[in-house]
This record gives C-alpha cells, structure tokens and sequence, in this order.
C-alpha cells in the first residue's frame, strides 16, 4: 500500500473516547496519523501515531510563516478550513508521503485498506468529500491546488482572512472540490462510512448532498460493532440482523462514554461503548428507546422554534 499520514491537530483535552480511536489506528499499521495537540498527558499511543506536544498559538504561528498576509485562526475550530492545505504548510512532517490526509477522532476505523484501495490511489489524486476523512496525492501541484483562482479571485485569500467557518474542506462554495474540478484533477466520493447523524438521540446515519445543500438520513435504527480493525453498521431487519462492513465509523458531538474492553471487540450504541458480552437484543431495545423519545431531535425542534421567534421579534421592533 502506498504511504499515507493522516493529520490530526487537535486543542484541548482529548476526548474520552479517544483510546478507542487510538485501537483502530494500531489495527492500520500501514497508514500513519501525526497527532499535533497541547494534551500531554501519557496516552497508549501505537507506534504509528506520532504525537507533537505543541500549543495552538505555536502552530498558528507556523501556519503564519507560509504566507504574506494576517491569517484569521483564533479558534481551532477554524482550523478545518486550513485542511485543504495542510500539504503545503506541513510539507516537512509530510515528506516521504504519497498521501496525506485528514481526519476527526471522534471515529473507529474499520480496516482502511479494504477501501483505500491501491487502484483508487493510483487513479485519484483527492478521496473523500467530508472533513473528518479526506486525501490528497502529496505533490507539489496538488499541495498547491487549494490557492488556485475561481473566476476572478483566490478564494483561500478570503477564507483564510475571516474567522467566519467557510467549509473550505468540504462543500464551501468555492470549495476545495470545486478547485480540483476546475484543475480537471480526478476526484472520488466515498459510500463505504458510517457517517452518524447528531441531532439524533440514536443512531442512524446522515449523507449530505451538496447538490440540494441539504442533509438525507437513513431509515434503519443502527448499533455499531468494532472486532479486531473490521468496522460495521448492524440493523434489525424483522427478526434477523444485518451488517455492512465500512471504512469507519464517525460519532460527531456525541459524548461516547466506554467500558473497560477485555477484549479487542465492542458493541457500539448511542452514546456507549460496550462489552460484546451483553446481549445484542438488551442492546437493541436500548437503541429503540431511545428513537422512540429521541430528546435531541426534540431539543433541535425547540432551538430552532426559539431563534425564528426572536428573529421575528427583532424584525417588528
């Protein structure tokens, strides 16, 4: 397989879940993550994640010797917009590479190279159109595609100048998609995740359509299953259970809490990571539950109720 390092720079404590992240990294010996964060703390990394203890006001004054203009980068959450070009304002961790990548990690990765084929690496210079899993052919004009122009202005000048979240990473517009379309470089989508939705109590999962700017769910009311690097969706079917093996398995602002794994296997349900020794229909029912009364898509319908209410409010004054 050709060598690929996955970035991650992440800011403040890590998550709880993390460890699980960590596990599904070792079960991908071939592929690498550099881990850039100011958590220090002596966590079981595998040997294929390379940890950089740094702060974020030193890496963002790094980003800012790469270029001739004040950057906007005073959250890290906007650091996402800086994915795009990650090859070029890391070029020195990243050289040796054939791809890097981005990534979240609130995931479990399933066996990578299942997907990631060597076929698709040798066709495609840029996998994946979402944020949390991403790649990029590590070469020069790739590494410099996000500053191409789009019609009459360079849209990294703007994007990298306001604070504002751009989806530069993703389905912005122009996006870095729309630049590689441009540049005529071969691009490939991805329908081999498990991307969760987060206004869901449960889970099911949320494909965005960049067409129609709007997201489409599925149907089934999922548990995850993580053994030895395989990832998969399970679902209830009447009385028999189905499975899809994916590349990961993605939990976006979900506070997954753990057990202790005595083993190198676990169930996954909303918001838990559990033993493969509890039953699977205890699990479901938990799962059920928690569609049936689904507090946050509950507390999403209030939310927004509250701010149409006020934007009402504020036009009449």
């Amino acid at each position: 397989m050709k060598k690929i390092c996955m970035v991650v720079p992440y800011f403040g404590k890590l998550p709880q879940s993390f460890n699980f992240f960590l596990l599904s990294c070792a079960y991908n010996p071939d592929v690498d993550w550099l881990l850039l964060t100011d958590d220090d703390r002596p966590l079981p990394y595998p040997e294929n994640v390379h940890c950089v203890v740094m702060s974020f006001d030193a890496l963002r004054a790094r980003f800012q010797t790469k270029f001739s203009f004040p950057l906007s980068l005073e959250r890290p959450y906007k650091l996402r917009d800086y994915r795009p070009a990650y090859g070029f304002l890391l070029e020195e961790e990243l050289r040796g590479y054939d791809f890097w990548g981005c990534c979240d990690v609130d995931m479990m990765f399933g066996d990578i190279g299942v997907f990631i084929t060597e076929d698709m690496l040798s066709r495609y210079d840029q996998i994946g159109r979402m944020g949390h899993f991403s790649l990029y052919r590590n070469t020069p004009e790739i590494n410099l595609l996000f500053t191409a122009a789009a019609g009459e202005e360079e849209p990294y000048r703007r994007i990298f100048t306001t604070e504002e979240n751009c989806m530069f990473d993703e389905w912005g517009a122009p996006g870095i998609r729309d630049l590689f379309r441009q540049a005529g470089k071969p691009t490939c989508d991805l329908d081999c995740i498990a991307d969760i939705s987060p206004d869901d109590s449960y889970f099911r999962t949320a494909v965005f359509q960049p067409e129609k700017q709007r997201w489409s769910y599925g149907k089934e009311n999922c548990m995850g299953c993580w053994d030895r690097g395989r990832a998969f969706l399970m679902w209830k079917k009447g009385s028999y259970w189905k499975n899809k093996e994916v590349l990961y398995l993605h939990f976006p602002k979900r506070n997954m809490e753990q057990e202790a794994l005595t083993e190198d296997a676990c169930y996954i349900i909303p918001d838990k990571f559990v033993s493969t020794e509890y039953s699977i229909e205890r699990l479901y029912t938990i799962c059920r539950n928690r569609q049936l009364w689904n507090k946050a898509r509950w507390q999403k319908g209030r939310e927004g109720l509250r701010e149409r209410l006020a934007k009402n409010s504020a036009s009449k004054r």
